[in-house]
């Protein structure tokens, strides 16, 4: 399809997620481009990971960890928030713990 489009001396760079395919395919139209150097640099930047895939990778792996937490946390503010005097007796509590603090400064 480059060579169709006549955009085989063109490409620089493909950005592609992890997936082993992907890698595949990269090396192959790497090997293919690089026998009529066509590359810029001799593909030393030709297959890029894409940043976006790599990031939701890590927020992914990160809410994995703290997903117990969060769990937690949730729990807790529906518990308080059951009725009015829960969230009032919490309020307090906040308050009291606040004027503690400001203390031991």
């Amino acid at each position: 399809m480059l060579d169709d489009w006549g955009i085989e001396k063109k490409v620089f760079s493909i950005i592609l997620d992890n997936a082993s395919s992907n890698n595949s395919m990269a090396n192959f139209l790497k090997e293919h481009l690089g026998l009529s150097n066509s590359l810029l640099l001799d593909g030393e930047f030709f297959h890029i990971r894409c940043s976006a895939h790599i990031l939701n990778l890590i927020v992914q792996y990160g809410l994995k960890v703290v997903s117990d937490a969060l769990h937690k946390i949730r729990q807790s503010v529906a518990n308080v928030r059951v009725t009015e005097s829960r969230t009032l007796l919490f309020s307090n509590v906040l308050e009291m713990l606040v004027i503690l603090i400001q203390q031991s400064d």
